[in-house]
């Protein structure tokens, strides 16, 4: 998620289980009168899992395991002797030539055309307006990344399939992904996402789906991690093969 924060905002954090705040290691001293909060960042890690199938052998398959761990976050203004870096200005247009060469070599079927933007999964291919449509011109990014997630569903890309674990609710959780998906993909491009005019009527069933189910907005920022993860090797993979090709 993209976090937009003033430099006076901006925060300090160090591991609970770490015997010495992370500003100590930096020569700085903390205010000890001053109050943190306790964060728990959900993450996840990859363990080899063994079942046994019969009593000649053991079979091995790679299980993904989510897990908390714990920060103590305080403010830059309770550290003395910290001065934030300064994050490099990146101007609109570059922001979106970035986008631009980001989107361009993932190879969707991309057409352009209507009042509406969605993804068509009898035909493949993602439905945008045109580019001047857009009152914003990153609002057609943050748009056409979340067209990309839903993208990614098929067999063969990231293979989501919702039916079993979501039900009735698999269409909620899928623009949920998506818009989750968006805000990954935003941030990886140094963009800020862009409130949709369907938002407000989606908002009443991703409740029904997080109230339903207590560990669904784990599932579904796992499996937007994962299309935004696929899309940036994509992007990454094809524009290797261009220049090479060149």
């Amino acid at each position: 998620m993209q976090s937009c924060q003033s430099e006076d905002d901006r925060i300090v954090a160090s591991k609970v289980e770490s015997t010495l705040p992370t500003s100590f290691a930096l020569g700085q001293d903390l205010n000890w009168g001053a109050a943190w909060i306790d964060v728990n960042p959900v993450s996840y890690t990859h363990l080899d899992v063994y079942k046994r199938q019969t009593q000649e052998g053991e079979t091995g398959h790679s299980s993904r395991l989510l897990f908390t761990r714990g920060y103590s976050v305080f403010n830059a203004a309770q550290v003395d002797g910290y001065t934030p870096t300064a994050d490099p200005e990146v101007s609109i247009p570059e922001r979106i030539a970035h986008a631009e060469s980001f989107f361009s070599p993932i190879g969707a079927d991309l057409r352009h055309g209507g009042n509406r933007a969605y993804y068509a999964l009898d035909t493949d291919h993602i439905q945008m307006p045109e580019f001047g449509a857009f009152g914003e011109n990153l609002a057609y990014y943050s748009t056409l990344a979340h067209e990309h997630t839903h993208w990614t569903a098929k067999a063969g890309r990231c293979d989501r399939q919702l039916g079993k674990r979501f039900g009735d609710s698999a269409y909620s959780a899928e623009e949920l992904i998506a818009e989750l998906g968006a805000a990954f993909t935003c941030a990886h491009l140094g963009l800020s996402t862009e409130p949709r005019a369907d938002h407000a009527q989606y908002l009443a069933s991703w409740l029904k789906v997080l109230k339903a189910d207590s560990r669904a907005i784990f599932t579904a920022a796992s499996k937007a991690q994962q299309a935004t993860d696929w899309l940036i090797a994509r992007a990454a993979e094809s524009a290797r093969t261009a220049e090479v090709a060149a």
